[in-house]
């Protein structure tokens, strides 16, 4: 086995670039649980999963995803990501 992992990553590409860095992670992010947003009748928005890569921002076409945070004690705090009006689904 190639470093240890914490089940949770599993889900994600971080996987691949913890391997690479050598990135050792035994207990999981400390996150406040957030709303999950299901408003949208395609997508649902889970904040408290948020890693915040910017992938769903970049690979919306139509910019219709806007995230806002900051960094605190060298983590992500206060996510935010919601769906613009510009989303055309």
């Amino acid at each position: 086995m190639q470093g240890f992992y914490h089940h949770s990553l599993a889900k994600f590409d971080l996987r691949p670039l913890l391997n690479e860095y050598k990135v050792q992670t035994r207990t999981p992010p400390t996150r406040m649980p957030a709303r999950v947003d299901d408003a949208h009748r395609f997508i649902t928005i889970e904040s408290s999963r948020c890693i915040a890569c910017h992938r769903c921002v970049r690979v919306c076409e139509f910019n219709a995803f806007s995230l806002s945070y900051h960094e605190q004690e060298g983590g992500v705090a206060d996510i935010t990501l919601a769906i613009n009006a510009s989303c055309v689904s």
